[in-house]
């Protein structure tokens, strides 16, 4: 989950011009960024998902 939250914050720090509209960038910008938050999401999901299953073992034992 840490690295989770250290790529989460890193899509705070655009790499890219910051003084730059969202519609004035070119696709494959949009398409990076897109990109990283999808795979934050699914990290953060999978990771929250493992943590649901583990507590629900050591509650039930199933």
């Amino acid at each position: 989950m840490q690295a989770v939250t250290s790529m989460g914050i890193a899509l705070a720090f655009d790499p890219f011009n910051t003084e730059q509209k969202w519609n004035d960038r070119p696709t494959w910008q949009k398409t990076v960024l897109i990109l990283h938050l999808a795979v934050v999401a699914a990290m953060f999901g999978l990771g929250m998902g493992y943590r649901i299953n583990k507590l629900t073992f050591a509650i039930f034992g199933c």
